[in-house]
């Protein structure tokens, strides 16, 4: 049974991009923006609070390397949900970046803007 006062901080399938029909889309567009940690291709979403897809290849590192990216990704933008309102926008890490938690924080709300 869950406690009432522990929040819920799953990232619902509702926000995510899965389809690669959508991934092609997005891509086809060509808009990106891009700084030294991440960079990003968007689109007007087909809903009002936007999605996040993630790409992450194994140019990052292994497994592990690439899940804990994901992982910073997401909660990222978990938390800046207002920048990213109508957006579909696929993410992606660059190569030789490191992955930590503060600079994703940083760099995420400033491109979705």
């Amino acid at each position: 049974m869950k406690s009432s006062h522990i929040t819920d901080h799953r990232f619902p399938p509702e926000r995510r991009l899965r389809r690669t029909e959508d991934f092609r889309e997005i891509y086809a567009l060509r808009r990106s923006v891009a700084d030294g940690t991440l960079i990003v291709y968007g689109r007007l979403g087909q809903t009002s609070q936007g999605r996040l897809g993630l790409s992450v290849s194994k140019k990052v590192g292994g497994a592990p390397t690439r899940n804990r990216w994901k992982r910073v990704i997401r909660e990222s933008y978990r938390r800046v949900p207002q920048a990213a309102k109508g957006l579909d926008v696929i993410v992606i890490p660059r190569r030789g970046a490191t992955c930590d938690y503060d600079a994703v924080a940083r760099s995420l709300p400033a491109l979705l803007q």
